[in-house]
């Protein structure tokens, strides 16, 4: 099988926190380029763009954090590809005391479409990222801002390009970010127990 001009890869980043949940992270990207690319090409682009989004952040992240695998689907066809490591990233590597785990970054990318707002949240960072105002600090926030200006831009694999975005299957449209912020204040993502929805 082939990915051609328009197929879109779902990604699905799975990390266990403390072995006893999991953090899940979904990614959408779409090939906007036209030379058709093998399975295994498009498994190898994606793998390494998801590298380079959490090489910026791992250094901040827990070391209770550790990779379980991304789990890859074609959404064209609803094909299933399976579990694959990163190819260096492991998890986190900070061995500060670490957040609540349900505590999170939060960035949010605008697009063309009405009242579509995609977000992705971040952690389970470790304390010493966080300001005595309880805020994220100066650095985490510089961090999360190169990740967002890297899913703002297409990424060129080493064997096509990948923009990020958002597949909505009501209009039948890959919606692409316009822009994109990181928030000022932590959010609060629900960790899902072990066992349970993964």
């Amino acid at each position: 099988m082939t990915f051609n001009l328009g197929d879109i890869m779902e990604a699905s980043v799975v990390h266990t926190y403390a072995d006893v949940g999991d953090v899940t992270n979904v990614f959408q990207f779409q090939k906007t380029d036209i030379p058709a690319q093998t399975d295994q090409q498009a498994i190898d682009d994606i793998l390494q763009i998801l590298e380079s989004i959490y090489t910026i952040i791992a250094a901040s992240i827990t070391v209770l954090q550790v990779l379980k695998e991304v789990r890859l689907r074609k959404v064209n066809t609803n094909e299933v590809f399976g579990g694959f490591p990163m190819p260096t990233y492991a998890g986190g590597t900070s061995v500060n005391d670490s957040l609540a785990p349900g505590v999170a970054a939060l960035t949010y990318f605008s697009t063309g479409q009405s009242r579509v707002v995609l977000k992705k949240y971040w952690g389970v960072f470790n304390e010493q990222v966080s300001t005595s105002a309880g805020k994220p600090g100066t650095g985490i926030q510089a961090d999360l801002a190169s990740i967002v200006t890297l899913l703002l831009t297409p990424q060129a694999g080493a064997n096509g390009i990948w923009q990020y975005g958002h597949y909505k299957p009501l209009i039948t449209t890959f919606v692409e970010p316009t822009g994109g912020v990181v928030s000022e204040l932590w959010a609060y993502q629900r960790r899902r127990k072990r066992g349970v929805g993964s």
